[in-house]
């Protein structure tokens, strides 16, 4: 199972990183999309690449349970919001975003979940 043959998993990375390189290289800015899509895309793409690491490197072809998958994305969004934010400056603690983390959630389950 290569990491980029689902394609749904391919097109969230794709779009990713085209918002990244569109936002910070080109200087395009569209707050919604600037506020909420990376958090959005960043719990599907990581509890992928998660799952697949695990098939690929530990071979625990189980896929990620409903309570993993929670407890993983809690901890991403502890990480996202408060651990980096007091880290460095960089970083800004936005409670808004934790909708979108749940929607990124919901949309791997639905979606990526093998």
């Amino acid at each position: 199972m290569g990491l980029f043959r689902n394609k749904i998993f391919t097109a969230l990375f794709l779009l990713f990183w085209i918002h990244q390189f569109v936002q910070r290289i080109l200087g395009f800015e569209y707050s919604f999309l600037d506020s909420f899509l990376d958090p959005f895309l960043s719990i599907p793409v990581v509890l992928y690449v998660f799952q697949w690491e695990r098939k690929r490197w530990w071979n625990i072809h189980q896929d990620l349970s409903v309570l993993d998958t929670i407890l993983i994305t809690a901890l991403l969004i502890v990480l996202f919001e408060w651990g980096f934010p007091s880290l460095s400056n960089a970083f800004v603690t936005d409670v808004w975003d934790i909708p979108s983390y749940l929607l990124g959630t919901l949309f791997y389950c639905l979606f990526l979940r093998e």
